[in-house]
């Protein structure tokens, strides 16, 4: 971790308890990405320099300590206009009192600015979200999902598992929202199995409050998805060599992973390509697309089961 995240999440730890004073380290570890413990070095580190003290509802500032953001550039205060076409869809399902806190600061800042109407809209203009990401969604239940993550309440929830082909009704603690090949996951504990699992938003059929809260305790987004391809997680690491032809390579090198593959290119031109992944069905899949110009070397199972996909291809496209 370098010294500028730790600056950056001490910042946000202090802004945070400024703006919502009684903060708990669960809610801070939730927002900012670590686990709690972290965030408890972070508090003390933090307590020798400013004044911060806390009981049993949470942190707060001794006397009239407060820390003042600076003023928003013209840059930053178009970057932040231009939320709406930025999140598209997405930024129609969130509460309404987000939108009438967007509205108020948008106004200010309009006026602060003097800027011109036309030239926000030119560069909202410029950002498109992919209609994935809230298309064939149930709107209603992701809007509850969000407001029980924030506020970490569990859910009450109809799920369709294509796993067990059931409809089930779940308790489950929301933790966080993720998108992966164009698609929602909602990340949380699952009461029904007693472990932390996986849903996709799209199979969700009806969501509600309890009255329940919860605590994710020190839940490690990045551990939990370490060693995932793309979002499946399996029970064992699996280490894939893979050599990638001369003709695919570069497009190989361009693409942008999840998890962080090794690379060496060859005097040929051709790659070789390392991962190591926990779902190895996933992978998989995923190699599939590049076809002849991807050779499994290693591990020799996976290459055998290749060998016998192709035989069986072979045989449903005979003439």
């Amino acid at each position: 971790m370098s010294a500028k995240d730790k600056l950056l999440r001490m910042l946000n730890i202090l802004v945070t308890i400024q703006n919502k004073p009684g903060v708990q380290a669960s809610e801070l570890s939730y927002n900012l990405g670590v686990t709690k413990r972290q965030i408890y070095r972070d508090i003390a580190d933090l307590s020798s320099v400013v004044p911060i003290y806390s009981d049993k509802t949470g942190y707060y500032f001794n006397g009239q300590f407060a820390i003042y953001p600076p003023d928003l550039n013209e840059e930053e205060t178009l970057a932040f206009l231009a939320l709406p076409r930025v999140l598209g869809e997405a930024f129609n399902i969130l509460s309404p009192e987000f939108h009438v806190a967007y509205e108020k600061l948008s106004a200010s800042l309009v006026k602060d600015k003097k800027l011109n109407s036309a030239l926000i809209e030119q560069i909202s203009s410029k950002f498109v979200l992919p209609k994935a990401i809230t298309q064939n969604q149930n709107k209603d239940c992701l809007s509850v999902l969000i407001n029980a993550m924030f506020n970490m309440i569990t859910v009450n929830a109809v799920y369709n598992s294509r796993s067990s082909q059931q409809v089930q009704e779940r308790l489950i603690d929301p933790y966080y929202l993720i998108f992966r090949q164009s698609r929602l996951y909602l990340i949380g504990y699952c009461h029904l199995r007693k472990e932390i699992r996986t849903f996709r938003l799209s199979r969700f059929v009806e969501v509600n409050l309890t009255s329940e809260s919860f605590e994710m305790g020190d839940f490690s987004l990045k551990s939990y998805l370490k060693d995932s391809w793309s979002i499946e997680r399996g029970s064992r690491a699996t280490t894939f060599l893979v050599r990638f032809s001369p003709r695919i390579s570069p497009y190989v090198q361009e693409e942008e992973f999840y998890s962080k593959p090794k690379m060496w290119l060859q005097q040929d031109g051709s790659l070789l390509f390392q991962a190591t992944v926990s779902s190895p069905e996933e992978f998989m899949r995923w190699l599939l697309q590049y076809g002849p110009e991807a050779e499994i070397m290693e591990p020799k199972k996976y290459r055998e089961q290749m060998r016998k996909l192709l035989n069986t291809w072979s045989k449903t496209y005979v003439c």
